[in-house]
């Protein structure tokens, strides 16, 4: 139950305040949603296209939250900024449109002041913030007036395309109220997490359109949408979406499909092999995190990230890592990153007397045209990917989330060679930035397969196949490589 109780004056049911303002009737999921939400539980809800969530289930907790708890801050958001000024506060507008008392204006609701006693007087106040913008969801806490509390209440609608950024910003606010819902997308990302990963934490609802009698029981919509799912099947991945709320399951573009063995990975039980030792350093030219990270053959033995704009106090810290870890130039890799900034970096350590280190090209040549549109496509699959369940990485939540949601794209023309994913389409889907994957990926590039590597072992001076980044004469010509065909032999 939260610790606030509504005053005695307003303690009414969420059915009353729905015809108050000219709502109408709820339907049964709506009521036992809202009222999870009153009894303090983080609701979670994914819903079928049209069945109402933002109108029915949104508004109504949001005006009956402002009625029951005087004073209270309602953080409202959206996957779509339009979304809020095109649906919600238009709908909003429309409820106290007859109440002059109640302000609304673009971005904010305000309700009349409430008397809440020993000449206290607060108002509710129901204000948006666009998701562009994690740092204004931070700092909502409830407010002590007095010896009266103004409670918080955090409302997330489509929530699918909401950022893992903003999220977190959000737990870090101090709520009574809390509200997550949207219709479904692919199965990953922060929203995705509230019914897999941190499912214990959340209560949950699925919502079908047979659920949502305005469209199940209308004749002309019900027929509309069985022609549509008799086209399509009911198997089908959009149909599974847009009416029974599933998830768009697209793993056949995922670069680590099985979430199980990145999680198995992090538990450090693989059988250790290998003594070189590597470090690596990502450095991120598009302002997001820089990473450092060290293994030890197959085996990561810590992960660190900054955010440091000056490029010379990253340099030091990075240098004092380097000493930490005993690395010397030869030993490290660094991203050069296509804005310079790595580059740049490079160049201070190397007058530090971090010499001969590995300047990492993304857009590189693969050494498999035939698979691969670049270097940094084929590091990932073939020395992270497809080696995983001997490899031992760091526990680390967002290096997991960025492996579950890094996803590689295929061109349109008829080479069909696999690309990771461009940043610029991550960002712009809601995820972020993947820089500390990008730091694993240079970390584990100059690592052998373990194959390869227990064949060296038993062979020195030998290679087994292409996972060897030095390829000797053995290596071509026993390995599944054909130089002849430019190809590999074993495709």
């Amino acid at each position: 139950m939260p610790d606030i109780e509504p005053i005695a004056l307003f303690r009414n049911t969420i059915e009353y305040t729905a015809q108050a303002f000219g709502i109408g009737a709820l339907y049964d999921w709506q009521v036992n949603c809202i009222n999870d939400v009153l009894a303090g539980k983080q609701v979670v809800l994914r819903a079928a296209n049209g069945s109402g969530k933002t109108s029915c289930l949104v508004v109504p907790l949001g005006l009956h939250l402002m009625c029951q708890y005087p004073g209270i801050r309602i953080a409202s958001t959206s996957g779509s900024w339009l979304q809020i000024q095109a649906q919600l506060f238009p709908n909003l507008r429309a409820r106290v449109a007859q109440l002059p008392e109640w302000k609304c204006t673009a971005d904010r609701l305000t309700a009349p002041a409430i008397d809440v006693g020993d000449g206290v007087s607060v108002q509710s106040v129901w204000e948006p913030f666009s998701v562009t913008d994690p740092g204004r969801a931070e700092g909502y806490h409830p407010l002590r007036i007095g010896k009266y509390t103004c409670p918080v209440a955090f409302i997330m609608d489509e929530a699918k395309t909401i950022s893992q950024g903003v999220f977190e910003a959000m737990e870090r606010c101090t709520r009574n109220f809390t509200l997550v819902c949207s219709s479904p997308g692919e199965d990953y990302g922060a929203f995705y997490d509230c019914f897999d990963k941190y499912a214990e934490a959340w209560t949950k609802y699925v919502i079908t359109w047979k659920m949502c009698p305005h469209l199940y029981e209308d004749p002309i919509k019900r027929k509309a949408i069985e022609r549509e799912i008799k086209m399509r099947g009911e198997s089908d991945p959009l149909i599974q979406s847009k009416y029974y709320g599933n998830w768009m399951c697209t793993s056949g573009y995922f670069v680590f499909p099985d979430t199980d063995k990145i999680r198995d990975a992090m538990k450090g039980t693989a059988s250790k092999w290998g003594t070189d030792r590597r470090g690596a350093v990502d450095t991120s030219d598009g302002g997001d995190e820089q990473v450092f990270g060290v293994r030890e053959g197959n085996t990561m033995l810590a992960m660190k990230s900054y955010h440091e704009k000056n490029i010379l106090r990253l340099a030091k810290l990075l240098v004092a890592d380097f000493k930490q870890w005993g690395l010397m130039g030869e030993q490290i890799t660094v991203d050069n990153g296509s804005g310079g900034g790595g580059k740049g970096l490079t160049d201070i350590l190397a007058q530090y007397g971090y010499t001969g280190i590995t300047r990492y090209q993304n857009a590189a040549a693969p050494r498999d045209k035939t698979v691969y549109g670049n270097r940094y496509t084929e590091d990932c699959f073939e020395h992270l990917s497809y080696p995983l369940d001997k490899l031992n990485l760091i526990p680390d939540d967002k290096l997991e989330r960025q492996m579950r949601t890094r996803k590689f794209v295929l061109p349109t023309d008829d080479s069909n060679r696999r690309r990771l994913e461009p940043k610029e389409a991550i960002r712009n889907s809601g995820r972020e930035s993947p820089d500390r994957l990008d730091c694993v990926i240079m970390l584990y590039a100059s690592l052998p397969h373990p194959d390869n590597y227990e064949h060296r072992q038993r062979n020195p001076g030998t290679a087994l196949d292409r996972y060897n980044n030095s390829f000797s004469d053995e290596a071509i010509g026993a390995g599944p490589w054909n130089p002849a065909f430019g190809m590999r032999g074993d495709m």
